[in-house]
Formats: C-alpha cells, sequence, structure tokens
C-alpha cells in the first residue's frame, strides 16, 4: 500500500466515522487482528477526530465487552472475520462495508491539540481494567522524539512487533510517517519470514 492509498482509503473511513456523527473526544474501538485494514482504520479514526480504542479480538470475551461497554463508544470497527456474540450499545460496523465517499467528500477538522487521541486499558491484574487516555500533543511529542532519537529515513522499514493494545506501540505505528518510511505488519500465523534490511 503506498502513502497515496493509505491517505485516501483512511480519509473513506474518517468521513464516514464524521457522517455518523463521531466527534473529538469521544471513543472508537477497532476490533481487529493483524491486517492492513487495522492500520487505515487507525488512521482513519484519528483524521476523524475520535479516539481510537484498540481491541484484540483474542483477548477473553469478557475483557472485550468490559472494553466496548466501559468506554460508551457509539460505534467501533470491526474486521469482516470477528464475530462478536454479545449485545453493545456501540454500532458495529465491518471495515469491508463502509461505504464509498461522494466524489467531492471533504473532512472538517477541529481536533485540538489537547483533545484525546487513544486510549489503552490496563490488564486489570490489580481489580477492573483502568483506561489511560492520551492526547493529541503527547502523541506529537513523542513521534518527534522518536524521529530524532533513532533518525528515521525514507529508505528504513518500521517493522511493527508490538501489539497495538500497548502504548509502546506508539512510535511503531505511527513514527515511519515523520520520514516516508515503510512499515511492515507481519500477520499471526505465518511459518517463516524472511526480512532484509539493507541499513541495519
Amino acid at each position: 500500500m503506498t502513502y497515496g492509498e493509505l491517505d485516501y482509503r483512511s480519509d473513506v473511513v474518517a468521513f464516514y466515522l464524521q457522517s455518523l456523527g463521531v466527534k473529538p473526544n469521544q471513543f472508537v474501538p477497532i476490533i481487529s487482528g493483524r491486517s492492513m485494514e487495522l492500520i487505515v482504520a487507525l488512521f482513519g479514526i484519528l483524521k476523524s477526530g475520535a479516539a481510537y480504542l484498540p481491541v484484540d479480538p483474542n483477548q477473553p470475551e469478557d475483557r472485550v465487552d468490559f472494553l466496548l461497554t466501559d468506554s460508551n463508544a457509539e460505534v467501533a470497527l470491526i474486521a469482516p472475520d470477528v464475530q462478536l456474540s454479545g449485545n453493545y450499545r456501540a454500532k458495529l460496523v465491518a471495515t469491508s462495508s463502509i461505504p464509498p465517499p461522494p466524489e467531492d467528500f471533504k473532512l472538517y477538522d477541529n481536533v485540538k491539540t489537547t483533545d484525546l487521541a487513544y486510549v489503552v486499558y490496563t490488564s486489570g491484574s490489580t481489580g477492573k481494567p483502568k483506561g489511560a487516555m492520551i492526547e493529541h500533543r503527547s502523541i506529537m511529542n513523542c513521534l518527534l522524539w522518536t524521529a530524532e532519537e533513532y533518525g528515521y529515513q525514507a529508505s528504513d522499514v518500521q517493522f511493527q512487533k508490538t501489539p497495538i493494545t500497548f502504548d509502546v506501540s506508539l512510535h511503531e505505528l505511527f513514527g515511519w510517517t515523520m520520514t516516508g518510511a515503510a512499515w511492515l505488519f507481519p500477520h499471526r500465523g505465518q511459518k517463516k519470514t524472511r526480512l532484509h534490511f539493507s541499513n541495519w
């Protein structure tokens, strides 16, 4: 997928979410395994102005139920291969069923740096899981530091190894975009993957 394709496809997701009334500081869960649709959805949620809530569909159903309920989400994006049996307040929208927008569609942008960008929940090992809410300015500070510390270049490839349900995945999810580098997200279940990095 090229940057242009990612930009357009995430714009489509963002436009759809905005058409549903999604606004800044609302949570939009993304329930998906490892896939290209996941990164499209993440960028789309952020472009819509909402904050993303990563949900691993392989976690126990009780935890998934809790995250969807506790976040008070109005709408959630779900991978087409994920099946949930619970009854939720949130409207579950398969990423593959988002309709194409009008040719002249436009996104509105009223996001402030102090608005929420994402929320991740603790494990709950010491009680009920608690959501840690992160603002856009915190993401930008992290990404600017990452770009300087690691010296990203356009020829680099970022290997996504950290589950997106942990906030340490942030620089792997978005840091590569700072300089036009590439992103590689290995799909769970592959038997072997051989990678060659010319500058590593």
